[in-house]
């Protein structure tokens, strides 16, 4: 009996061993193609904030060195401000801010669409294009947490707009990230 139980321990811990670890997801990867000790930001242009804080969680788990190459709106900017320590700036780097803004589409008798019904925005762009008449759309503006000094620094400038982004200049940029070597 004894036998037969260390055969079933020995077989499990075969099974357990051959079969390969399931991959952890990479945030970096997916919003960066980044993969490795270096990540270089070329066009990002933002998205969903909360992948960018995993993003940036990420980063600081694995010590990656960011360089922002080009683009870096929106979400990046997010990114970028909570591992400031980790980032440079490229001199064709360009960083860019906006306010947040999250669109709800409602049906006839204030029915909201369920936010995954569309699978992709250009799904919901198509859609939005040809709206049914008593359909509502909502447009809530958030302001984005880019880090305390950079929040307050734009809103006391006036260089968080509603629409479109503000490029912050090469000099506003280099107080708060170091430029690369």
């Amino acid at each position: 009996m004894r036998c037969l139980k260390v055969m079933a321990v020995l077989a499990l811990a075969a099974m357990i061993t051959t079969f390969p670890a399931q991959a952890e997801r990479s945030y970096l990867k997916e919003l960066f193609g980044c993969a490795g000790k270096v990540c270089v930001i070329t066009d990002n242009f933002g998205g969903n904030a909360e992948m960018f804080e995993k993003a940036a969680l990420e980063a600081r788990r694995f010590r990656t060195k960011i360089r922002i190459r080009r683009h870096c709106y929106s979400g990046c900017v997010l990114f970028a401000s909570r591992v400031r320590e980790q980032v440079c700036l490229e001199p064709t780097a360009r960083m860019g801010l906006h306010y947040g803004v999250r669109v709800w589409l409602y049906l006839p008798f204030e029915q909201k669409v369920p936010s995954g019904h569309f699978a992709t925005p250009a799904q919901l762009e198509k859609y939005l294009s040809r709206l049914p008449y008593f359909y509502q759309l909502q447009h809530i503006y958030e302001l984005p947490d880019y880090g305390d000094d950079i929040t307050a620094w734009a809103l006391e400038e006036d260089k968080m707009p509603y629409h479109g982004v503000y490029v912050l200049t090469r000099e506003e940029t280099l107080r708060y990230w170091k430029p690369c070597r």
